[in-house]
C-alpha cells in the first residue's frame, strides 16, 4: 500500500519519507544463513542477518493518533489525499513478529505460521524478507 504512493511520488519527482510509528517498536528477529560464491557455490560464509515483514502487513495510521490511513481497499482521504500528504501524515508501526504474525527464528530457521490468532484478530500468511548489513565506504 505505501509502495503505491512511493511509486507515484517517484514518477512525479517528489521526495517523500515515511514517518516512523511509535506504538510498537520494530525489533527484527535475528537469523543466520549461508552466502555462497564461486563455481557451484563452493565458497560459503555465514551471514548474521535479520528478518522483516513487508510493510503491507503493518499498521499505517495518523502520526498523531490512531486513525488508519488505509482502510479496506482505499486510502483515508482525510489524512492521505495524495502521496506527499500520506508520507507526511501517516506513520508505519513496528511488528510483534511472534504474537501477531506467528513468525519466529532459531539459528538458520524461519518459521511462519499460516494463521495466527493475535490480540487484534487473525493474521493469515505474510511476506518476510531477509536483511543483510552491507558496509559502504560512501
Amino acid at each position: 500500500m505505501i509502495a503505491k504512493f512511493a511509486a507515484l511520488a517517484a514518477l512525479s519527482g517528489m521526495a517523500v519519507a515515511q514517518q516512523v510509528g511509535k506504538e510498537t517498536a520494530e525489533t527484527h528477529p535475528k537469523m543466520t544463513w549461508q552466502k555462497c560464491t564461486g563455481t557451484g557455490g563452493t565458497s560459503c560464509t555465514t551471514v548474521n542477518g535479520e528478518v522483516t515483514i513487508d510493510s503491507n502487513w503493518r499498521w499505517v495510521h495518523d502520526k498523531n493518533g490512531y486513525s488508519n490511513c488505509y482502510n479496506g481497499n482505499a486510502w483515508n482521504s482525510t489524512i492521505c489525499s495524495d502521496p506527499k500528504s500520506c508520507a507526511s501524515n501517516c506513520a508505519i508501526d513496528g511488528a510483534d513478529y511472534r504474537a501477531t504474525y506467528g513468525a519466529s527464528t532459531s539459528g538458520n530457521a524461519l518459521t511462519l505460521k499460516f494463521q495466527t490468532k493475535g490480540e487484534y484478530g487473525k493474521s493469515l500468511s505474510l511476506e518476510a524478507w531477509q536483511m543483510e548489513k552491507v558496509e559502504s565506504n560512501h
